[in-house]
């Protein structure tokens, strides 16, 4: 667990050689199965390998090459067309890419370990893709929906703009396309300047997540090795961005020649990839952006690397870079100043984008003369269910509510889907805040996050307990598919413990410096996709909103893709956002010696 609200450059993981290769386009749809032939290095003959999810859609064959020998089963299905969910950068320290061994058997890539497994003789056995490769022919595996990638929208936010903007639009064209490149999401929208319409919207993940899960290692890749930068680039162009434009204009019947530009806000390090600048030096003190400037890259002109398959894709298309305030507050916080209007509010207000990076700015008040200060915290990807026993991103299938009745034994839950009787997958990250609260209040949890010994015990909760080799003991949420159990361990516990202490260290420091209390704020903008699914009293109840009530918290939405939308409408925007980005003063929460107290606090539920 970091004690640092800084990505400082003793988080960066050690990151060694083999270079990943680049990554194909992700697939349109989740449901579907394939029959792949995979060649393994034990086995001199192509051999037979069944693959499939949890779906019912018809079968189709694939036939794979001899290249695949021996590699892992995450690489042989990204070759294959079938990207898995590698969050790590298939280092082995997650569990997104987990799949079933329903028949045949698997060898550990490094330590030869073989694990086999006979259909209709003992019990399907779980491996990580990324570690293992198939060792016999006519072995059939499952994809568990929470471990494939698509392109098919998961969360796609709505957007809520408080300021009131101005009729001068970006561009005269018919269209222009406002972009938020997210750590995780990447999300699109066509727009009409002149009425301010959305033809069309499409989200996706970003592709940067097979080389790795947050912006710390993806700096410690292009830290470490020069070619990871144009690989990471590829991955969010060619592989994210084109795919997603192309979907909104087939979507709105559009053409490529009447998009006149492109707004993109995202964090410094994102914006760094994609015009193709080494975000080495944000890794490292003292931190310096190689530009925060409003970047506009001019139609027709040559732009830096992979972002050629932009220009030939909208050959009529300016690409504008919105304004960063430092290297972790990006332009996509910008945005949601701008969005929410918060640096005109006559009382002290609090912007906080709950994710990877964990965002925070404070305006002070017009009594301080709207003094805004900015700074971010490293919560790390469990908030998105990165790195937890059941957890996934909140797509079909994901559980987005627990509430536990009288006691735990009795669990209440609600999924997305559920009216169209899709199945339960996992759990996304608000399920994991309200089982947190929940189970602090039925003693389910004390305070340190371990499960209670006499409800273990309770003789009514027996069939709620699953035992786990890694994690601790497992408290059953719900039935998966299959009789697959959707499960809490205290492992899980610990990540979200540790999350939600570094937003709640992180808001406590920032008031802190300005000598303010939680009760002075009259309005916390929960910002991103997670801040519109989380119920707002299991937050504070939890511990991550603590010292707030809940009337003070105002979901948002996705501010950030809500600010590119506004500056295609009003160009004007433009200037403010210069201003705000430049009134944004940095607090850097590894210089505050607080900081690391209200942490270890945080960690308390």
């Amino acid at each position: 667990m970091g004690t640092s609200g800084m990505l400082m450059p003793a988080m960066l993981p050690h990151v060694r050689g083999n270079a990943m290769q680049s990554l194909r386009p992700l697939l349109a749809a989740a449901d579907f199965r394939i029959i792949a032939r995979v060649l393994a290095k034990d086995h001199p003959m192509a051999m037979q390998v069944t693959v499939e999810n949890a779906g019912s859609a018809p079968t189709s064959s694939l036939h794979i090459g001899g290249g695949t020998q021996g590699a892992p089963l995450s690489d042989t299905l990204r070759h294959a067309g079938t990207p898995i969910n590698t969050r790590c950068g298939q280092r082995g320290l997650c569990e997104s890419c987990v799949i079933e061994l329903v028949h045949g058997a698997v060898k550990h890539v490094r330590t030869g370990e073989v694990i086999a497994v006979r259909e209709g003789v003992g019990e399907i056995r779980q491996f990580r893709a990324c570690e293992f490769a198939v060792c016999e022919n006519h072995t059939r595996i499952r994809l568990p929906a929470r471990a494939l990638l698509t392109y098919k929208p998961q969360v796609l936010d709505g957007i809520a703009v408080r300021i009131s903007h101005g009729s001068e639009p970006l561009v005269g064209t018919k269209y222009a396309v406002a972009v938020d490149i997210g750590t995780t999401t990447v999300a699109v929208m066509l727009v009409e300047p002149a009425s301010g319409r959305i033809a069309s919207r499409a989200s996706a993940f970003n592709a940067q997540m097979h080389l790795g899960d947050d912006v710390v290692t993806r700096i410690s890749l292009c830290t470490s090795d020069a070619s990871m930068l144009a690989k990471l680039q590829v991955a969010i162009v060619r592989n994210t961005l084109v795919p997603l434009v192309k979907e909104v204009l087939s979507a709105s019947g559009a053409s490529a020649e009447e998009v006149g530009a492109m707004v993109i806000a995202g964090n410094t390090t994102m914006l760094h990839i994609l015009a193709n600048e080494d975000p080495s030096p944000l890794g490292v003190s003292p931190f310096t952006p190689r530009f925060l400037e409003h970047r506009v890259y001019e139609a027709g002109k040559v732009m830096p690397g992979d972002m050629e398959k932009l220009r030939e894709l909208l050959p009529a298309c300016a690409i504008h870079l919105l304004p960063g305030a430092s290297a972790y507050v990006g332009s996509d916080i910008v945005a949601g100043v701008i969005t929410t209007a918060m640096q005109y509010d006559t009382q002290p207000t609090m912007l906080v984008d709950v994710g990877t990076n964990g965002e925070i700015v404070l305006q002070c008040g017009e009594a301080r003369r709207h003094t805004m200060l900015g700074t971010a915290t490293a919560a790390g990807p469990a908030f998105e269910g990165a790195r937890l026993a059941s957890g996934m991103r909140a797509g079909v299938g994901a559980i987005t509510d627990i509430h536990f009745g009288s006691t735990p034994a009795d669990v209440i839950t609600k999924h997305i889907g559920q009216h169209e009787h899709a199945p339960v997958a996992g759990m996304c990250g608000s399920a994991y805040i309200d089982f947190l609260a929940e189970a602090k209040r039925t003693g389910l949890l004390d305070e340190r996050g371990r499960f209670d010994e006499q409800h273990k015990q309770d003789a009514a909760q027996q069939d709620r307990w699953v035992a786990q080799k890694v994690g601790g003991p497992a408290f059953r949420v719900a039935w998966g598919q299959g009789k697959r159990p959707v499960v809490v361990s205290e492992m899980d516990v610990a990540s979200i413990q540790s999350a939600k202490a570094a937003i709640y260290a992180g808001i406590r420091t920032l008031l802190e410096v300005a000598g303010m209390k939680h009760e002075q704020i009259a309005r916390v903008y929960l910002a991103g996709g997670f801040g519109t699914h989380m119920n707002a009293g299991n937050a504070i109840k939890m511990g991550m909103l603590g010292g707030f009530l809940p009337e003070q918290i105002v979901p948002v939405g996705n501010t950030s893709l809500a600010g590119a939308y506004l500056a295609v409408l009003d160009q004007s925007l433009l200037g403010e956002m210069k201003r705000v980005a430049g009134a944004i003063e940095p607090v850097e929460l590894n210089k505050q010696d607080a900081f690391q107290d209200h942490f270890v606090d945080g960690l308390m539920l």
